[in-house]
């Protein structure tokens, strides 16, 4: 196959088929190519209309394509609605992924089983096995996702009033009703949490997210220690007022002081928060 958007969408039917066998779909004796044409034809419209030259936006669009197809067809599987098309698409089937035996076989024996809905769910996420983007594709989403993300929104068209300060008074108001003669003070700030894995603004998920930022204030700080809890045995007396020494004994609690380590926390949170409140507005576009 010497065209290249032909070959993306053959790998990428290829990966499909794969899942199918992995949930032990025994492989049909038949050729793809119907499926791989009947895709490209759909993607060849598309960019005949769009008059698009370039290599990388013709696979941007096969694989919003690509995308579409496998989210249409899990969405009729669940019966939830089936998202937009990404472009007009003719005779578009979103309840058919791959023709032929493929498709009456994975109804027979996956989608009319006990293990359909694990089929589908693992279908949703199979476009991480898919033939990956190019380089300069990844680098422009980032891009446009923080431009997007960094950019404050037009005002409000739902209803004339409903602009941003009003929505901030809305708020505020609604918060005083739920939470009223309760004050948020700096020992809320102070509850113990774990920080999220998930990707931020500076660092991606390999690199923990902002684990990775409160991990690296923990050793700026020199705040980690092997030990700092000291236990404490407090023994319950007996009927005649002597007390309960032997630790065999099930009459008595055990206490941790954690005071040192909570003194530590807090000089943690204070640190992140001022940090955070006088952070320069940056950010890093990193692939999510």
């Amino acid at each position: 196959m010497s065209n290249p958007l032909i070959t993306f969408i053959a790998e990428s039917v290829k990966v499909i088929t794969e899942l199918a066998e992995i949930f032990g779909l025994s492989k049909p004796r038949q050729n793809l190519d119907p499926t791989i044409q009947s895709w490209y034809r759909s993607v060849k419209v598309e960019l005949d209309r769009q008059n698009v030259s370039n290599s990388d936006e013709a696979l941007k669009i096969t694989i919003k394509f690509i995308k579409y197809k496998i989210g249409a067809y899990v969405a009729v599987g669940q019966n939830t609605p089936i998202p937009d098309t990404p472009f007009q698409i003719t005779d578009d089937k979103p309840e058919v992924l791959i023709g032929g035996r493929w498709m009456v076989y994975i109804k027979r024996y996956i989608l009319e089983g006990p293990r359909k809905w694990e089929f589908l769910s693992s279908l949703k996420h199979v476009k991480s096995g898919l033939p990956r983007p190019t380089t300069g594709m990844a680098e422009a989403a980032a891009k446009a996702t923080v431009e997007k993300l960094t950019t404050e929104p037009p005002p409000y068209s739902m209803h004339d009033e409903a602009t941003k300060a009003t929505l901030i008074r809305e708020l505020r108001r609604t918060v005083k009703e739920l939470f009223h003669g309760h004050h948020y003070t700096k020992q809320h700030q102070m509850r113990n949490f774990f920080p999220s894995t998930n990707s931020n603004y500076i660092n991606t998920r390999s690199k923990f997210g902002a684990l990775k930022t409160v991990l690296d204030t923990v050793e700026e700080l020199n705040l980690r220690e092997s030990s700092n809890s000291h236990k404490i045995i407090i023994h319950k007396v007996d009927n005649d007022g002597d007390e309960i020494m032997s630790e065999d004994s099930p009459q008595y609690h055990i206490r941790y002081d954690d005071s040192g380590l909570q003194e530590k926390y807090q000089i943690l949170m204070n640190t992140l928060h001022d940090r955070a409140t006088k952070e320069v507005a940056h950010v890093k576009p990193v692939g999510l």
